[in-house]
């Protein structure tokens, strides 16, 4: 069993006859990659009214690399009520609780604080907030993706590896291995770190930060575990079959373990003193190799690396944990290149963020592309994309930096989090309540204005009360190596 899982998804999804479809705009979009983010764009720019005229992959078969992550549904319930039937079904309902590095248990197992942060507040729409987050597995969801924009005929090759892109005054398009060229009016990137898209619109590759830290991943059928007695008992199902996530946390190293219905999920964060991690779904280990490392840790029960030596081949990675400074921008000079989640910020995987800003990066693609296709000569509709989306953004990269931080430095607690007793990850309301449609509908107008003679224009989706301030991981770490807290204005609850 491999940590690349493929699936093919058996819902029935929604016609283009079932659909709520806005007039045709005449703009042509072609994208780049086939994971979450880019099919979501895919299926976005199809509602909005645009031709997506191919997606493609540089993979010879559809999305199977990867774990889970959690979703917010609120995205796809708005607008795709069949892939959201789809997504209700494949989650898992996932309580957490929270322990020592010795297993000893703190606290939970409990849902996550959704209640706790929505607390009868209204989201963007009027309604109350969410009271689920949806963990799925990543596969899967693409599956799913894959399998609705097939439904509306939208067409997905595979095997196609993208070498360059390009943009002139009328078009933009790719280059793939062969010489041969791919061409629209619009191009969205949306394959990755490794994206060569970098070279069109930055000028140059995005230098990583290495943080010290890699982390073991690892997904395989439950079987393997449960075959054996003792760990069956010890990793059960929760009452009601609820899946169990523990979270296991000492000084520089984080251990969860995700007990789903027919899945084992575990990682293992750490210092990474052999140097051997990559940031590749193919950088395998064996589970007796992480039970080695985690000899080192005599606090450790024999139980976890009884767990972890149940993993099969190739179902285990050593991924390294890299950091990237916030990026400003992410289209092209005249705007006909546009760059979508991880090829326009990246998230280490803890982060609880990574996967939801890129589907709002998707809506809001679409939705901006749809406003301002008038503009599309001039790439004023991607500049306007730009200066709604990358403050929020990069305040949820600085969250999730300050999360991070606070699982692997334990001694940071007190500067990094006003309650050193918060052992819980920060997700604050202003993530959950956002509409990124309805945000790009209502501000496209004064931020237009603002790109064009100066008007002020100040994001509301980021923390209530803060004014957004550039930037970088080098001033979060010198701060912190220094013993100072890191201070914010605003409320990010």
């Amino acid at each position: 069993m491999s940590f690349f899982t493929e699936y093919s998804s058996t819902h029935q999804f929604d016609r283009a006859t079932d659909l709520h479809r806005h007039p045709l705009t005449g703009i042509n979009v072609l994208i780049v990659g086939a994971g979450p983010v880019g099919l979501f764009t895919a299926l976005e720019c199809w509602r909005k009214g645009h031709t997506v005229v191919g997606v493609l992959e540089r993979s010879p078969t559809p999305s199977a690399a990867g774990d889970s992550f959690t979703v917010l549904g609120a995205y796809i319930e708005r607008s795709w009520p069949a892939l959201f039937r789809s997504f209700e079904q494949d989650s898992v309902d996932l309580l957490i609780s929270y322990h020592k590095i010795t297993g000893e248990k703190v606290a939970g197992p409990e849902q996550f604080h959704l209640k706790e942060i929505a607390n009868g507040r209204l989201d963007d729409d009027g309604t109350p907030g969410p009271s689920r987050l949806y963990r799925i597995n990543r596969p899967l969801l693409a599956a799913s993706m894959l399998a609705q924009a097939q439904e509306l005929g939208i067409q997905v090759s595979f095997g196609k590896r993208v070498v360059d892109y390009f943009e002139e005054e009328e078009k933009a398009g790719v280059i793939f291995e062969d010489g041969s060229r791919q061409s629209a009016d619009v191009v969205v990137s949306a394959d990755g770190v490794g994206t060569k898209s970098h070279k069109l619109i930055s000028g140059h590759e995005v230098r990583a930060m290495n943080s010290a830290h890699s982390i073991f991943r690892a997904a395989y059928p439950i079987e393997h575990v449960t075959a054996d007695p003792e760990l069956a008992e010890r990793f059960p199902l929760l009452d009601n079959g609820y899946g169990h996530f523990e979270q296991w946390r000492g000084e520089n190293l984080v251990i969860g373990v995700a007990r789903f219905p027919k899945e084992m999920q575990w990682y293992i964060t750490h210092k990474d003193t052999v140097g051997t991690s990559k940031e590749s779904w193919h950088n395998f280990v064996t589970g007796e190799q992480v039970a080695t490392f985690l000899s080192n840790f005599p606090e450790i029960p024999d139980v976890l690396k009884k767990l972890v030596r149940t993993a099969p081949k190739d179902s285990v990675v050593d991924w390294q944990l890299l950091w990237r400074d916030p990026q400003p921008t992410w289209s092209s000079p005249l705007g006909r290149v546009v760059q979508a989640g991880d090829s326009a910020h990246t998230f280490v995987p803890s982060s609880g963020s990574g996967v939801n800003q890129g589907l709002e990066d998707a809506i809001s693609i679409a939705t901006c592309l749809q406003l301002g296709g008038g503009t599309i000569k001039t790439g004023m509709w991607a500049k306007v994309h730009n200066k709604l989306r990358f403050e929020r953004v990069s305040c949820c990269q600085l969250m999730g930096f300050i999360n991070q931080s606070h699982f692997l430095k334990p001694e940071w607690g007190t500067n990094v989090l006003a309650d050193p007793k918060n052992y819980r990850p920060e997700y604050g309301w202003w993530v959950l309540r956002h509409n990124p449609e309805r945000y790009a509908y209502v501000n496209y107008g004064n931020a237009f204005r603002n790109l064009v003679d100066g008007t002020p224009f100040q994001n509301t989706n980021i923390p209530p009360g803060y004014v957004y301030k550039p930037w970088t991981l080098k001033d979060i770490y010198d701060t912190l190596a220094e013993g100072k807290k890191l201070k914010f204005d605003g409320d990010w609850s």
